[in-house]
């Protein structure tokens, strides 16, 4: 039973890593097409820093490329044969046990370990929560996703053929189905973590009542899994980004997501404290009044005449302050290539 489990589990980690080795490529060719792709960064649910979508699908992506990683250590550590006999100690067999085992696990295309697991299934746990982790990675997509699809933010949008995610009510609606997909079986992984724990500790050298509490587990974890990735490449590969609308939300607040940058630019002259506090006092007027931060700063008393407009027209310019996020992107999607090829 135990060596039928490996050899079944085997067969799942093919299919699974074949899945998930695309998700990566089709995400390293995403992240790289959208690395100048400029779009405001959100910390705590509000805009925060200029950013790109390639900065933002590179981590992702590298979240994804552990969880594969993890696969693949996982499998070196669980996919074992199992052969002993009754307790384990090869007491029939006698001294050719050992030879018989190394011969079969060859012959099986599995790993040996030295002292047989029939009561410690710690590489059957680690397995499932590698992929777990896997299906986390998988549902942070698609939270993500989630919310840049929203009416208000309308960042990305699902790809997919006329009529998918129609609503049965609201002829208006496109619903982001490939997004809830995944958050939902992502979810429904989770949710069977902590019964992982439970096959861990087994009497004696058999306990049947934990060993067939783990039957279940084994299969849901798979099969939940080879769903989720199956609608993450969906996601993936159709996901259509809206550029100007990337752009148009970077002004919502009168342009106070470059107030860093502000705020950095002025410290030269006003001191880093002072011109802190410029910019926040400025940030609270453009917002009370309706109007552009920069107008705000640039009639300030401190300012007036100090920020000449050359580099007030570069403060302006959001690419000029998305720091080294093309740089790590690169760096991400060459480290998911290596991670591919080992």
């Amino acid at each position: 039973m135990d060596t039928g489990l490996s050899l079944q589990m085997k067969q799942g980690l093919d299919l699974l890593e074949k899945d998930t080795r695309s998700l990566m490529e089709k995400l390293i060719q995403l992240a790289l097409a959208h690395k100048s792709t400029v779009m405001a960064g959100r910390t705590n649910g509000m805009q925060a820093a200029p950013i790109t979508f390639g900065f933002k699908v590179s981590g992702w992506l590298s979240e994804v490329a552990r969880g594969y990683d993890r696969l693949k250590l996982a499998r070196s550590r669980a996919l074992m044969v199992q052969l002993g006999g009754p307790v384990g100690t090869f007491d029939v067999m006698g001294t050719k046990g050992l030879a018989v085992r190394q011969s079969m696990a060859r012959n099986l295309g599995l790993g040996v370990q030295s002292v047989g697991w029939y009561t410690s299934r710690d590489g059957v746990a680690e397995l499932l929560f590698a992929i777990g982790l896997l299906a986390s990675a998988l549902g942070h997509v698609a939270i993500e996703t989630g919310l840049l699809v929203r009416t208000e933010i309308d960042e990305v949008r699902e790809g997919g053929e006329a009529g998918r995610g129609a609503s049965s009510a609201m002829p208006q609606k496109a619903n982001p189905r490939s997004t809830e997909y995944v958050e939902g079986l992502s979810r429904a992984i989770q949710s069977k973590a902590a019964g992982l724990y439970t096959i861990l500790w087994q009497s004696n050298e058999r306990n049947g009542g934990v060993w067939i509490a783990e039957w279940p587990l084994v299969p849901e974890h798979f099969l939940l899994a080879s769903s989720a990735l199956r609608h993450a490449n969906e996601l993936v590969g159709g996901l259509a980004v809206n550029r100007q609308q990337m752009l148009k939300n970077l002004n919502l607040d009168g342009g106070a997501i470059l107030s860093e940058a502000f705020a950095g630019a002025l410290s030269a002259t006003l001191g880093q404290t002072a011109a802190y506090d410029v910019v926040k006092a400025a940030s609270q007027r453009a917002r009370a009044g309706g109007t552009m931060l920069a107008e705000e700063i640039a009639s300030a008393p401190e300012v007036a005449g100090r920020v000449s407009k050359p580099e007030l027209e570069r403060l302006l310019d959001p690419r000029q302050h998305i720091g080294l996020a093309g740089e790590l992107t690169e760096l991400a999607c060459a480290d998911a290539e290596r991670s591919l090829k080992s």
